[in-house]
């Protein structure tokens, strides 16, 4: 049996377009984008959904999938940036410039004053993955879920499913509401998250 997990970013933010940290502050998306998009998923028997309890992936969840319900779990939460939440990254590449890599984004080894460590992140990031897998063990039939969540943390599953450096997956940011598939055979899926 293949367990497929198909994670999705949530759409852009008036602050993503800006430019500002966010991390777990909340806010909303931009509703504009949402409605422009194609992507929608309208089967409600076949679709499990978990998504971050973060408004801008709730809305998009919600907007994604409009017949069905929607699981919230914490550990799809985007990364705490402690106190760089709601500062520009333009500013802080200017004054704290060990903590970006050369592409400009975020080094992922660098901890923001009461933010939360890379190793943090993918300790609860894999403890979903682990926790997704265990209720599908003894399915007999391939099976797709879903997850709505965020740049940090879907970089952070790529890290742990493709065993990977996470600066490897830093240099770039997931595209906005495009779905990106994790396929594999149920003993794949638990090799990859020992």
């Amino acid at each position: 049996m293949n367990l497929t997990v198909t994670f999705i970013r949530h759409a852009p933010t008036i602050a993503n377009k800006e430019g500002i940290f966010m991390g777990i502050q909340d806010v909303s998306c931009d509703v504009q984008v949402l409605e422009k998009s194609t992507l929608k998923f309208t089967d409600v028997e076949k679709n499990i959904v978990y998504c971050s309890p973060l408004t801008r992936a709730v809305k998009s969840a919600e907007y994604i999938f409009p017949n069905t319900p929607i699981i919230i779990d914490q550990r799809l939460i985007e990364k705490n940036l402690g106190e760089w939440a709601g500062q520009s990254k333009e500013y802080l590449r200017k004054t704290i410039p060990e903590a970006f890599l050369g592409s400009g984004h975020l080094n992922p080894l660098y901890i923001p004053k009461g933010g939360e460590s890379f190793e943090d992140l993918k300790s609860r990031s894999k403890l979903f993955l682990k926790d997704i897998v265990s209720q599908f063990t003894n399915n007999e039939k391939d099976t797709r879920i879903f997850a709505v969540t965020h740049n940090g943390v879907i970089r952070t599953i790529r890290c742990i499913i493709e065993q990977m450096e996470p600066f490897e997956f830093f240099k770039t940011s997931e595209l906005y509401l495009t779905p990106i598939d994790f396929t594999f055979e149920i003993s794949e899926w638990i090799k990859k998250l020992k």
